[in-house]
């Protein structure tokens, strides 16, 4: 089974990092999947190293989630993603299921025949 890496990228002030992560780990549970989170907190000279969309920016092995940003330029702000109901802190779901669809090569996502198991690393 393919193990995904999932990394979600904040700064220390940010107010929506902790429910996103929530999110992560719901999703990776719902989806039944292998996945090793990294939790990074991104200093204002690091954006062009980790390619840091603002706070909270999350990626799947590597690729941001939000695929219209995707080549978009750094930024050390606060990130907003669009929702059906307008912009919000935190990703939606469906964004963040999307993306890991992706990196397992699916259009479409079952869940069935998966091991499910994570692991959290946080970087400072």
């Amino acid at each position: 089974m393919k193990t995904i890496v999932i990394t979600l990228l904040y700064f220390a002030s940010c107010p929506n990092y902790k429910q996103t992560l929530e999110l992560i780990s719901q999703a990776i549970k719902e989806k039944n999947i292998q996945a090793q989170v990294q939790v990074i907190e991104v200093k204002e000279d690091e954006i062009y190293k980790y390619y840091f969309l603002g706070s909270p920016t999350v990626q799947v092995n590597g690729k941001d989630i939000e695929v219209s940003r995707r080549g978009a330029e750094p930024v050390f702000s606060c990130r907003f993603y669009p929702t059906d109901k307008g912009l919000s802190g935190i990703p939606p779901k469906k964004m963040l299921e999307e993306a890991i669809d992706e990196a397992l090569g699916l259009s479409h996502s079952d869940g069935k025949d998966r091991k499910n198991g994570f692991q959290f690393k946080t970087f400072k």
